[in-house]
């Protein structure tokens, strides 16, 4: 039936990236191998005001650099490419069919607009940086963890939405409703999709099911109220989990180098029968 073919549509696609993710090297690790970790962390990045500014454009020129042009990020955004283009054939049916089967019912179709990148977004962003706040005390996070996991999502949503504004000012796309040539790429969908990858990344699958589902939801509505096609809807998905890969890669790198440390052992041991002394070092 038609109804179950797009839905299928829909949601393979929103979640190709996050399946063909799995599959590649920096993408969906174990959560307890990053941040929820208890183990030392100590990034040098945060010891003062002043050292943290003067790192921080090298630190995001990176993440940049990691979320589009890595080769694990240019193969995504290949094939998340190529399923787009071929999703947008999907746009002038979509555009009738989301509307005419109202998925979505109308209490929850504007708390999803306003609180998934609309009007009241900031909320989203401020409860979702106090509930990592509470856990981080709760867990007696370091300073240095904490504000790690706080930089991870601020900067993840910040670049997210930023990119997004660009990207209208400069393909303008008519929306489905007429309402204006902003429609590329849907930003309600790029909104939460960052904060749904940045919690992914945070705590695991426990907290990025949910978060997901969530943000799959918001796409749902806007095309649901014909402010987006369905192209528009799977390009800020792509984008907001291209972005999170980038800097989420460059936390756990900072993570590896933070926790690593270099062991010296005083070594006996024989040669040609003579007992010698040495030192061994271990990474």
């Amino acid at each position: 039936p038609l109804r179950q073919t797009f839905l299928l549509i829909l949601f393979n696609s929103v979640f190709f990236c996050i399946t063909f993710a799995q599959n590649h090297s920096t993408f969906f690790i174990p959560h307890s191998s990053f941040l929820t970790s208890r183990s030392s962390f100590s990034n040098s990045r945060f010891e003062n005001s002043s050292t943290y500014l003067h790192s921080y454009f090298s630190h995001f020129k990176s993440g940049i650099e990691h979320s589009f042009a890595s080769n694990d990020a240019i193969d995504l955004e290949l094939k998340g490419g190529f399923i787009i283009l071929a999703s947008s054939v999907l746009d002038n049916s979509a555009k009738k069919f989301f509307p005419d089967k109202n998925f979505l019912p109308s209490s929850y179709s504007s708390f999803a607009y306003e609180f998934g990148g609309g009007p009241k977004s900031y909320i989203t962003v401020l409860g979702t940086l106090g509930g990592i706040s509470l856990h981080s005390f709760l867990i007696n996070d370091s300073k240095e963890k904490y504000f790690s996991k706080a930089e991870l999502l601020l900067e993840t949503v910040g670049t997210t939405s930023l990119i997004t504004q660009i990207l209208k000012h400069a393909i303008p796309r008519t929306r489905p409703n007429n309402s204006d040539k902003k429609s590329f790429p849907s930003g309600h969908t790029s909104f939460s999709f960052s904060v749904a990858t940045s919690l992914y990344e945070i705590y695991g699958w426990e907290i990025g099911v949910p978060a997901f589902a969530f943000a799959s939801s918001v796409g749902v509505q806007r095309m649901q109220v014909k402010a987006h096609h369905l192209s528009d809807v799977l390009s800020g998905a792509l984008l907001g989990i291209l972005v999170w890969k980038g800097f989420g890669a460059m936390h756990r790198e900072e993570e590896r180098i933070s926790t690593s440390s270099i062991k010296i052992f005083p070594t006996m041991f024989y040669t040609d029968k003579n007992l010698s002394y040495g030192i061994t070092l271990s990474l």
